[in-house]
C-alpha cells in the first residue's frame, strides 16, 4: 500500500506510484504520443507591506496537455 508522508520540511511527499496516475495518455502510456497531466498545489503566500503581512491560503490546480518522446530508457514529456 502506498502511503502519502508529511517531510521535516512541511512538503507532502506522494508515492511515485499516485503521481503515475496523475498523468493520461490514449493508448499505452509509454508510447510516443499525446499527454495529458493533472498539476495541483496548495500553500499559504504571505506578502509584507511595512508593518502589514497578509497571508492568503491558495489552492491552483490545472490540466496540461503534452507530447511524450521515448527512445529506449530516455523519455521527453513537453507540457503547454
Amino acid at each position: 500500500m502506498d502511503i502519502t508522508t508529511l517531510s521535516s520540511k512541511g512538503q507532502v511527499n506522494i508515492p511515485k506510484s499516485v503521481r503515475d496516475e496523475l498523468q493520461w495518455a490514449p493508448g499505452k502510456q509509454g508510447n510516443d504520443g499525446f499527454v495529458l497531466r493533472l498539476v495541483a498545489s496548495d500553500g499559504v503566500e504571505r506578502f509584507n507591506a511595512g508593518t502589514k503581512t497578509t497571508s492568503t491560503q491558495i489552492f491552483r490546480a490545472a490540466i496540461l496537455p503534452g507530447w511524450q518522446f521515448k527512445r529506449g530508457s530516455f523519455v521527453l514529456q513537453v507540457f503547454a
